[in-house]
């Protein structure tokens, strides 16, 4: 009878050993699973919402992560809030160097100095921004410290070439209107084909990626029209209708999340298919940022996407042609043109340096002609304002003689 308890024992342990296996391979099922559907979330962004949109394509990845990315406040008047929109940017990586673990925003960051992440323009409590805004910023306060101070939004634009306003409701000056949720993948695109160039032209040169700007606007009332007028697309957060105004930070984090989606790093646990993916991706990145520079070197296809400072010069020298031509007749039409031009111009997609050019010189060549017709209009008016004077005159005699 002894002999039976060592065969009990071995037995219990046999199950003991495979009940600790069944659990192990839960377990590693688990978190393959896990993996598995954060992968799926990466490749395929709205995949919640819309299955059957295709993903982004390992281009747009690339681009979005080389995206230089500056945040603008326009006319903060609670230094606190300036302190939670840098935080916000720390969290999502809008710093240099801070996305795709140095590998994206490294390149585009390089002259951070120079171009700052954490733009301000006309702060009520001055710039640099007081100790409150360093204390809510915490991890961001080096964001705070190398912000940015500029008198007007159209100064603090002059380097993007692609622009958002957020706003709490729909503008009908933007050319584009989105919802938060549909920010990260028009993000991407555009930042791809700006690297791209129009119609495929050439790139940006050096591989240092788009100039992209999120604008928000004032604590108490947001954003004027004209401001928004000089945005390529309005985002408008998804919240909830009966009070969707948010406060500044709050703003500013839910835009800079959206943009983290396609910023971040594809995620590690999804094995080595993902590692290969995230190779030829970055293979590709080197490829369109090598085409871009031999493209820009100054071979015949360059043409690198215009900043919004190029266009703006553009839009001024636009003005005062039809100006000096006599297109306003009267003083009210001005403004209202102005807006539809800058909006014109605007919807361009990727409006490339030599398209500019081009522009320009058409406007030489026709600057005599609008010279002239104006000196004749300018005389016609001269001859019209005479004879009205001298019909008044005649009056005025005629009714002397009359009394």
């Amino acid at each position: 009878m002894a002999p039976v308890m060592p065969r009990a024992r071995a037995g219990c342990a046999r199950c003991a050993q495979s009940r600790c296996a069944q659990t192990s391979r839960r377990a590693d099922n688990t978190r393959t699973l896990a993996a598995a559907a954060r992968a799926r979330r990466a490749a395929d962004l709205d995949d919640d919402d819309a299955p059957g949109v295709s993903p982004l394509p390992p281009a747009a990845w690339a681009a979005a992560r080389r995206a230089h990315v500056a945040v603008v406040l326009v006319e903060p008047q609670i230094s606190e809030n300036i302190g939670a929109a840098a935080r916000a940017m720390r969290n999502f990586g809008i710093r240099p160097g801070g996305d795709d673990a140095g590998g994206g925003m490294a390149g585009a960051g390089a002259g951070a100095g120079a171009s700052p992440h954490l733009r301000l323009v006309r702060p009520r409590d001055g710039c640099p921004p007081p100790q409150l805004a360093f204390d809510v910023a915490c991890g961001g306060s080096d964001l705070v410290a190398a912000a940015g101070c500029y008198d007007s939004l159209q100064d603090a634009l002059q380097d993007r070439q692609v622009v958002y306003a957020a706003t709490a409701r729909a503008r009908r000056q933007a050319p584009a209107s989105l919802t938060s949720r549909e920010l990260a993948r028009d993000f991407a695109e555009r930042c791809a084909r700006v690297e791209r160039g129009p119609a495929g032209a050439g790139g940006r040169c050096g591989g240092a990626g788009a100039a992209v700007a999120l604008v928000f606007g004032r604590e108490s009332s947001g954003l004027t029209n004209d401001e928004v007028g000089m945005a390529h697309a309005v985002v408008e957060i998804d919240a909830c209708p009966d009070y969707p105004v948010l406060n500044l930070g709050a703003a500013v984090s839910a835009l800079a999340y959206e943009l983290w989606r396609v910023r971040r790093p594809p995620p590690a646990a999804a094995g080595a298919a993902s590692g290969a993916e995230k190779g030829r991706e970055a293979g590709e990145g080197r490829g369109s940022a090598g085409g871009g520079s031999s493209g820009s070197s100054g071979g015949s296809g360059s043409n690198p996407a215009a900043a919004a400072g190029q266009v703006d010069a553009l839009l001024a020298r636009l003005y005062a042609s039809l100006e000096a031509g006599g297109f306003f007749t009267e003083r009210t039409m001005r403004p209202g043109v102005e807006r539809s031009l800058a909006g014109l111009l605007r919807r361009v997609e990727a409006l490339g340096e030599r398209d500019l050019a081009l522009l320009h010189g058409a406007l030489t060549a026709l600057a005599p002609a609008q010279q002239q017709r104006g000196r004749r209009r300018g005389g016609r008016r001269e001859e019209e304002e005479e004879e009205e004077e001298e019909e008044e005159e005649e009056e005025e005699e005629e009714e002397e003689k009359k009394h």
